[in-house]
């Protein structure tokens, strides 16, 4: 061999030689990055499921105590009515006196929470999402406004809980 084919085959296999250490440092550093990555995945996996568990605590939190406001707002009432008990009297004045106190009193705590009475007056047009008839005067196709109302109604922000059954026309 000659001195030009030495010297050309030895530039080639620096050439190999240059180009395999690229490629190995490429693969390293796509290894280190798919090492990045799972260990990201891994994290974002286990902040997943702790949220899961922090809510899953939550709603179990929210169901043991969701009407403590509520509860606390009703004590006065629950107050009031221990102390009526207590009181002896014959005076029917004074016990209806103390009664529409204590009335208001647990209408001013429900109406806090969000509920309020559907009590629709004679003469109102009947809705049927928040009345019930009981009876019906007339005709079924006749049925537009409330004649009288039997019992009252309530909802809840909005949302019918028992609706008012009324007598209609």
């Amino acid at each position: 061999m000659s001195k030009k084919d030495v010297l050309a085959e030895s530039l080639v296999m620096r050439e190999v030689s240059s180009s395999d250490r690229d490629t190995e440092c490429g693969l390293a550093r796509i290894h280190a990055q798919i090492d990045a990555l799972h260990l990201a995945v891994e994290a974002a996996v286990a902040d997943a499921e702790y949220a899961r568990q922090r809510a899953q605590a939550d709603l179990v939190h929210a169901s043991k105590f969701g009407i403590e406001g509520l509860a606390k707002a009703l004590l006065p009432f629950k107050d009031a009515l221990d102390m009526a008990l207590a009181v002896e009297t014959n005076d029917a004045a004074a016990m209806k006196a103390g009664l529409e106190l204590s009335l208001r009193q647990l209408q001013g705590a429900l109406e806090k929470h969000g509920l309020r009475e559907i009590c629709p007056q004679p003469g109102e047009p009947f809705d049927a999402g928040k009345h019930k008839p009981l009876v019906k005067l007339g005709s079924e196709d006749n049925m537009r406004t409330v004649v009288r109302t039997e019992q009252k109604g309530y909802e809840i922000n909005g949302r019918v809980i028992r609706p008012a059954f009324v007598l209609t026309r």
